[in-house]
């Protein structure tokens, strides 16, 4: 079944987030939390709460702002992976996150790729993104920018891989810096390759296996992939 195929069958998909950096982050931070619909053509509707609305009273263009470059994101999320036009789906977006100073085009948009993303793991099927789970092993260095982190994964076999990648290529709870309390669960992003039975092969592009000095297609049980 091709990807497109499932992502339309599998609609509705609900409380899909895409988070780039914080409130309280000095990289500045994006928050999209969406609804992804079925419908004749691609479209977005504002369903953003008053709450976020009285939040950003002092400043109503956030809102607007947000919501606009957050559906221009999704938009182009799909457009690049399914072609032009964008794939017949409602974009019910609910939250954003308005701040006077955080709130940028390039982080909205951003946030609006990674609610797309959110709902593609959901999809367990060859071509699909996921994260496998693994643990947060060490901080490993700070060059190249902005710093290397070890993850350590363990397959379906019960062969432990240690892979080395920059920040951004994993996902975790806690923030991926030195001083991070390691270890912690964290996420390994990777694009399902094939299925067979209970078993996926999961290729993972911006991590290198330390012990084989390579990058690696990895058998992950099906059923412990995270969305």
């Amino acid at each position: 079944m091709a990807l497109i195929d499932a992502l339309l069958q599998a609609l509705p998909l609900r409380d899909l987030r895409g988070d780039v950096g914080t409130k309280h982050s000095a990289k500045g931070g994006a928050t999209a939390l969406v609804d992804l619909e079925p419908a004749a053509e691609f479209e977005a509707v504002d369903a953003i709460g008053e709450r976020i609305r009285a939040d950003s009273r002092d400043y109503p263009e956030l809102v607007p702002l947000c919501f606009t470059n957050i559906v221009l994101g999704l938009q182009a999320e799909f457009e690049e992976r399914f072609g032009t036009p964008a794939p017949p789906i409602r974009v019910v977006v609910r939250e954003v996150l308005p701040h006077i100073i955080e709130t940028n085009e390039a982080n909205n948009r951003a946030a609006g790729r990674k609610a797309v993303q959110a709902g593609l793991r959901r999809l367990v099927v060859p071509g699909a993104e996921c994260l496998m789970p693994a643990v947060a092993i060490r901080w490993y260095d700070d060059d190249p920018q902005p710093g290397l982190v070890e993850v350590a994964l363990t397959d379906r076999h019960g062969t432990v891989h240690r892979l080395i990648g920059k920040t951004p290529y994993f996902e975790a709870d806690h923030e991926l810096e030195p001083s991070a309390p390691y270890p912690f669960v964290a996420g390994v992003p990777g694009t399902v390759v094939e299925i067979d039975g209970d078993t996926a092969v999961v290729e993972c592009l911006h991590h290198l296996d330390d012990q084989n000095e390579d990058f690696q297609r990895i058998d992950v049980r099906l059923g412990t992939l995270l969305p």
